[in-house]
């Protein structure tokens, strides 16, 4: 080996720089990522408990005779959304009230689609379930017409009508997006299906838009929000 070579490359300056750059750098690189995706968890874990709107209850709201529920008992009627990933919890809420409860009240689910929705809105999973449950009546709402009438404008909103017809409860049985658990609203429901008081008959409901533009869903990153937390 050529004595000068060797003495030229052990003199250059700039290698121990580049070598020092380098180790600062893939630490600051690898925080930078770690933010990131901490920044990312932030956003869906604020979205997945940020309520969905209320909506404007109509109590004279009164369900259609043609629906053939059953007069004899409380209806609960569910507002859904065929495609909301998040109302799968409000279905699996309402299934255990039906296993507690299901003698005592009727259940009615009213299905958005658009006014020219085809056979796939009525082939999800919540409409199968909605159809296997007991003492249930799952109906499609064309362009969301008997939920705008009622005030509805979330997936997963409840409205609880007595026999008379009047507005026992308006709200939701989850405690956020897609997460089953108890709450203030599955609470509520159950005290007042056994004819005791609540203090709780207006609940913040958790799911997406009941009518968006072209019926698509306003979910952020798609299931992502419901999974986080917990469905």
């Amino acid at each position: 080996m050529n004595p000068n070579q060797r003495i030229t490359t052990l003199s250059n300056p700039d290698e121990p720089a580049c070598m020092m750059k380098s180790s600062k750098l893939i630490p600051a690189l690898l925080i930078l990522w770690l933010l990131l995706i901490l920044s990312g968890f932030w956003m869906l874990w604020q979205y997945a408990n940020t309520p969905g709107s209320q909506g404007h209850p109509n109590a004279g709201w009164m369900i259609p005779a043609s629906l053939n529920t059953d007069t004899q008992k409380p209806t609960l009627v569910l507002f859904a959304h065929p495609r909301c990933p998040c109302t799968r919890a409000t279905m699996s809420e309402l299934e255990r009230l039906q296993g507690d409860y299901g003698d005592v009240f009727s259940t009615l689910v009213l299905f958005y689609e658009p006014i020219d929705g085809g056979d796939s809105w009525r082939s999800t999973d919540l409409w199968r379930r909605a159809l296997t449950m007991k003492h249930t009546t799952a109906v499609a709402d064309p362009g969301g017409e008997l939920a705008m009438r009622a005030g509805a404008e979330t997936s997963g909103q409840i409205m609880l009508k007595n026999v008379d017809g009047g507005l026992e409860f308006w709200g939701g049985i989850t405690a956020s997006r897609g997460h089953e658990s108890e709450s203030f609203g599955g609470i509520a429901l159950r005290s007042l299906i056994q004819g005791l008081e609540t203090g709780h008959r207006r609940t913040q409901v958790f799911g997406c838009s009941l009518i968006a533009e072209n019926g698509e869903l306003d979910c952020l990153a798609g299931e992502a929000c419901c999974e986080l937390s917990g469905q």
